[in-house]
């Protein structure tokens, strides 16, 4: 593990800690936590491959559908 200092607001700080009590954990342990959660979000929100991987759950529309795109978006 890498030691890192981090300047946090009061409020934030105080929030920590009483979470931390509640689940009797370090503040440097949910820190460790917070972090990585994020830091996996921002991996899926950045990943170009994400259409690539939608894609494959096999949408099907019908097959005239630039033709007929009133119907299917508007039902007329």
């Amino acid at each position: 593990m890498k030691r890192t200092q981090l300047y946090l607001d009061e409020k934030i700080h105080q929030d920590l800690s009483t979470q931390a009590k509640k689940e009797n954990r370090t503040i440097s342990d949910l820190v460790r936590d917070f972090v990585s959660e994020g830091l996996s979000v921002k991996r899926v929100e950045n990943d170009p491959r994400a259409l690539l991987k939608l894609a494959k759950f096999g949408f099907r529309g019908p097959k005239n559908l630039s033709k007929e795109i009133d119907e299917a978006v508007y039902g007329s």
